[in-house]
């Protein structure tokens, strides 16, 4: 096993720092987490599963449900405990084809996916495209700055027959973001259909030249009823009893159009193989560490039902941590301006320098998977990660295994191992 340079000279200084976290991480601790870590590709085994096997994982579909017995035989098998949170959602959705094509002043086929949670067209629409202030025969063209699109209230495109939402992603890349309504998973009120970026552009330029533009469309996603979905919640007991628990949080869903790789089907490969590392280290840590697969977490909804469902034991939670920035290193975390947290927080990163794992600083998560947390007074953190595909996949058809590299799945479960056992043996 090799590790990478100057892991040693790290580990020698960390072990005689005297530092805040003395005790949490002995560098015998550290090396056992390292070398289980790349020693297994079981991480990249799990997410080749996910995503080839399971595929697609909408929340409330029947993907989502057979991810959560997927990963929560992984969990069995590693000796971790497994409980389910079931939650019922307003409504679950299933994606149909869409057809779009102009009609006027040219004719031609435009690439379209519908928006999660708008309802479809029963039967083909004519509609006129416009920019700004649409009536019900109007198909209005929006970038994705302008979404969403929310129900039982003021909208500026309720009025309209359609909203047409340009990707904005390259290369003909359709991106299906799932912010459509006014609160998760209540439907919108308008139907709402993706276009390429290139479409787009097609449809303002003929606008701009002051044609009269016309579409047919058809087709869609139909809004289902009320559907009971499962959170899964994994825990590795602590030795001390106090009932004090460190959290590691991912989400488990995805969009539809892909198979979730980066978003979030690595994280939660992640998750299940640090929990494995922790497992074979052969002894409990001080304080229980719960590993946690939400629901909801694109559509919206954050961490909400754990925070829901959890709501008693929230007192108990001592930190948190939440991986949602795509499939790369996790090179430190982002502390949403607590600056009483970073001397405690770069300790527990102190062993993992030559990763390049230092990004330890104040600034917010990109996303709200730490909001209800924090919200409910549990201090919960986001991992910076390296995500050089994420912003141009996510919600993509080439969401896939194929972008993901292995040693980086690797090396995030070594650092959030590593991370969450100094975490649950602090003093």
């Amino acid at each position: 096993m090799s590790f990478a340079p100057g892991w040693f000279v790290v580990a020698l200084a960390f072990a005689g720092s005297g530092g805040p976290a003395l005790g949490a991480q002995s560098a015998q601790d550290v090396e056992a987490i390292r070398s289980a870590a790349f020693a297994s590709t079981a991480a990249a085994e799990l997410l080749r599963e996910l995503c080839d096997r399971v595929g697609p994982r909408l929340t409330g579909s029947p993907g989502h449900a057979l991810a959560v017995e997927h990963v929560a035989a992984k969990l069995a098998a590693v000796g971790l405990r497994t409980t389910r949170d079931r939650e019922s959602i307003a409504h679950a959705w299933q994606r149909g084809p869409v057809r779009a094509r102009i009609t006027a002043p040219i004719q031609r086929e435009l690439a379209a996916a519908a928006a999660p949670w708008t309802p479809g067209f029963a039967e083909p629409r004519a509609l006129r495209v416009v920019t700004r202030a649409p009536a019900k025969d109007d198909a209005v063209l929006v970038d994705p700055r302008q979404f969403p699109i929310g129900p039982r209230r003021a909208h500026p495109f309720a009025a309209a027959g359609a909203v047409l939402v340009d990707s904005a992603r390259p290369r003909a890349l359709l991106a299906t973001g799932a912010a459509t309504f006014a609160a998760p998973f209540v439907p919108a009120a308008v139907p709402a259909v993706f276009v390429t970026a290139e479409d787009a552009a097609l449809l303002r330029r003929l606008l701009d030249a002051g044609d009269d533009v016309t579409i047919e469309l058809s087709g869609g996603g139909t809004v289902l009823g009320e559907t009971a979905v499962e959170e899964l919640v994994a825990a590795l007991p602590g030795a001390t009893g106090d009932g004090e628990l460190v959290l590691a949080f991912c989400g488990l869903d995805s969009l539809d159009l892909g198979t979730g790789a980066t978003a979030d089907g690595a994280g939660a490969a992640v998750l299940v193989e640090a929990a494995r590392i922790l497992a074979s280290l052969g002894r409990p840590p001080a304080r229980t560490i719960r590993f946690a697969f939400l629901a909801g977490t694109a559509q919206g909804a954050g961490s909400s039902l754990y925070a829901k469902r959890r709501a008693a034991e929230l007192p108990r939670h001592r930190l948190a941590f939440g991986i949602e920035g795509g499939a790369g290193r996790l090179l430190g975390l982002m502390l949403d301006g607590d600056r009483a947290e970073l001397e405690r927080m770069e300790s527990f990163f102190a062993p993992l320098r030559d990763f390049g794992a230092t990004d330890v600083g104040y600034r917010a998560p990109r996303t709200a998977l730490t909001r209800a947390l924090r919200d409910a007074g549990v201090p919960a953190f986001a991992f910076v990660q390296e995500a050089p595909e994420w912003g141009i996949v996510d919600g993509t058809a080439a969401d896939t295994f194929d972008k993901v590299l292995a040693r980086d799945l690797q090396e995030a479960s070594c650092v959030l191992a590593t991370v969450l056992w100094a975490a649950a043996n602090e003093r």
